[in-house]
Protein backbone atom coordinates (compact mmCIF):
# COMPACT_ATOMS: atom_id res chain seq x y z
CA UNK A 1 0.00 0.00 0.00
CA UNK A 2 2.94 2.22 0.70
CA UNK A 3 4.64 1.83 -2.25
CA UNK A 4 1.57 2.31 -4.77
CA UNK A 5 1.09 5.97 -2.49
CA UNK A 6 4.68 6.78 -2.78
CA UNK A 7 3.99 6.26 -6.58
CA UNK A 8 0.85 8.60 -7.15
CA UNK A 9 3.02 10.73 -5.14
CA UNK A 10 6.56 10.65 -7.05
CA UNK A 11 4.45 10.89 -9.95
CA UNK A 12 2.91 14.47 -8.60
CA UNK A 13 -0.90 13.40 -9.10
CA UNK A 14 -3.13 10.63 -10.06
CA UNK A 15 -3.83 11.85 -13.51
CA UNK A 16 0.23 12.25 -14.16
CA UNK A 17 1.11 8.94 -12.71
CA UNK A 18 -1.71 7.54 -15.44
CA UNK A 19 -0.45 9.32 -18.16
CA UNK A 20 3.30 8.26 -16.79
CA UNK A 21 2.07 4.50 -16.77
CA UNK A 22 0.79 4.34 -19.92
CA UNK A 23 3.74 5.94 -21.63
CA UNK A 24 5.93 3.92 -20.11
CA UNK A 25 8.38 0.97 -22.32
CA UNK A 26 8.55 -1.10 -19.11
CA UNK A 27 4.75 -2.23 -19.74
CA UNK A 28 5.13 -3.05 -23.43
CA UNK A 29 5.87 -5.65 -25.40
CA UNK A 30 7.99 -7.00 -27.99
CA UNK A 31 5.50 -5.18 -30.47
CA UNK A 32 5.62 -2.13 -28.51
CA UNK A 33 1.91 -2.21 -27.73
CA UNK A 34 0.80 -1.42 -24.11
CA UNK A 35 0.99 -5.10 -22.08
CA UNK A 36 -1.30 -6.55 -19.64
CA UNK A 37 -1.75 -4.59 -16.32
CA UNK A 38 -1.62 -8.41 -14.81
CA UNK A 39 2.06 -8.19 -15.74
CA UNK A 40 3.01 -5.30 -13.86
CA UNK A 41 3.94 -5.02 -10.01
CA UNK A 42 1.16 -5.62 -7.67
CA UNK A 43 2.11 -1.89 -6.12
CA UNK A 44 2.03 -0.57 -9.38
CA UNK A 45 -1.52 -2.34 -10.27
CA UNK A 46 -2.48 -0.69 -6.83
CA UNK A 47 -1.06 2.39 -7.36
CA UNK A 48 -2.96 2.58 -11.17
CA UNK A 49 -6.17 1.39 -9.23
CA UNK A 50 -5.97 4.12 -6.68
CA UNK A 51 -5.09 6.59 -9.36
CA UNK A 52 -8.22 5.88 -11.52
CA UNK A 53 -10.47 5.90 -8.76
CA UNK A 54 -9.32 9.33 -7.66
CA UNK A 55 -9.56 10.41 -10.85
CA UNK A 56 -13.55 9.21 -11.08
CA UNK A 57 -13.95 11.05 -7.23
CA UNK A 58 -12.73 14.19 -9.02
CA UNK A 59 -14.88 14.02 -12.27
CA UNK A 60 -17.90 13.42 -9.78
CA UNK A 61 -17.43 15.89 -7.13
CA UNK A 62 -16.79 18.31 -10.60
CA UNK A 63 -20.16 17.51 -11.68
CA UNK A 64 -21.78 18.19 -8.52
CA UNK A 65 -20.37 21.08 -8.07
CA UNK A 66 -21.59 21.82 -11.23
CA UNK A 67 -25.37 20.75 -10.20
CA UNK A 68 -25.31 23.16 -6.70
CA UNK A 69 -24.17 25.74 -9.30
CA UNK A 70 -27.00 25.33 -11.49
CA UNK A 71 -29.86 24.85 -8.07
CA UNK A 72 -27.87 28.29 -6.49
CA UNK A 73 -28.64 30.02 -10.12
CA UNK A 74 -32.17 28.67 -10.02
CA UNK A 75 -32.74 29.87 -6.48
CA UNK A 76 -32.07 33.50 -6.71
CA UNK A 77 -34.05 33.68 -10.01
CA UNK A 78 -37.21 32.40 -7.80
CA UNK A 79 -36.11 34.70 -4.74
CA UNK A 80 -35.51 37.57 -6.95
CA UNK A 81 -39.12 36.87 -8.59
CA UNK A 82 -40.70 36.26 -4.85
CA UNK A 83 -39.38 39.50 -3.81
CA UNK A 84 -41.31 41.50 -6.53
CA UNK A 85 -44.24 39.55 -5.72
CA UNK A 86 -45.93 41.73 -2.64
CA UNK A 87 -44.13 45.19 -3.91
CA UNK A 88 -47.46 47.33 -5.03
CA UNK A 89 -47.66 48.26 -8.34
CA UNK A 90 -44.87 51.23 -8.78
CA UNK A 91 -42.86 50.83 -5.90
CA UNK A 92 -39.32 50.32 -7.90
CA UNK A 93 -39.67 53.11 -9.45
CA UNK A 94 -40.10 55.41 -6.68
CA UNK A 95 -37.07 53.47 -4.94
CA UNK A 96 -35.20 54.42 -7.92
CA UNK A 97 -36.59 58.05 -8.30
CA UNK A 98 -35.99 58.85 -4.85
CA UNK A 99 -33.92 55.95 -3.33
CA UNK A 100 -34.01 53.51 -0.47
CA UNK A 101 -35.17 55.21 3.06
CA UNK A 102 -32.33 55.44 5.19
CA UNK A 103 -32.07 54.88 9.18
CA UNK A 104 -31.81 57.03 11.83
CA UNK A 105 -28.00 56.97 11.77
CA UNK A 106 -28.15 57.64 8.40
CA UNK A 107 -27.82 54.51 6.78
CA UNK A 108 -29.59 52.53 4.26
CA UNK A 109 -32.08 50.57 5.36
CA UNK A 110 -32.47 48.76 9.20
CA UNK A 111 -33.84 50.12 12.56
CA UNK A 112 -32.54 52.64 14.62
Amino acid sequence: MQDAVGQIEDAGSAERLIADLAAADDFKDGLGRLGHVGAMPKPTVLALEMALHEEQERRALEGELWLLEQAWREAEEVAAISDDLLLPAGAEAFVREHGRPRSRRGRPGGNA
